[in-house]
């Protein structure tokens, strides 16, 4: 699963989903699907819903960032909902930093992807800093880094 987990601090549940609401079509009690119903390609919740965050994260490693827990998080997955002619182009790597980047720049907190055990800033993600080989959220470029290669006999 391609996902991430942004943690904010000093952010209502309010606040965040009539940020959300602009970016995405509302569903279902505190479920978004970006960019809407019809052609999903992200879909967000607040935690705690179906998926805790992963790899679970201590209260130590946000006071060592934040100064504090965050007091909400949000999951997005990407799913993989890209149709074929989209697939290998980096798009769901881009709607995810791009949503991830918007929530961030709006509210105070950071955001883990499925790829590293990093909490990654507002900063980080813009400059692309790369985490074991690869920048926020980038699946592929984590794979390429990150390949078992075999010698050849």
């Amino acid at each position: 699963m391609r996902s991430a987990n942004v943690h904010l601090v000093g952010a209502s549940k309010s606040d965040v989903a009539a940020e959300l609401s602009k970016i995405a079509q509302k569903g279902m009690g505190e479920h978004w699907y970006h960019p809407d119903r019809q052609h999903t390609r992200l879909t967000i919740r607040f935690h705690p819903g179906a998926h805790p965050p992963q790899p679970l994260t201590t209260d130590d490693e946000f006071v060592g960032t934040l100064g504090t827990p965050p007091d909400l998080t949000l999951y997005c997955d990407t799913g993989s909902r890209l149709n074929p002619d989209e697939a290998g182009k980096g798009i769901e790597t881009r709607e995810l930093q791009d949503v991830v980047q918007m929530l961030l720049g709006r509210f105070r907190g950071v955001a883990r992807d499925d790829l590293t055990n990093h909490l990654w800033t507002l900063d980080e993600i813009r400059s692309g800093k790369a985490v074991k080989g690869a920048p926020f959220g980038d699946h592929e470029a984590w794979r390429r880094a990150n390949a078992k290669t075999t010698p050849r006999t």
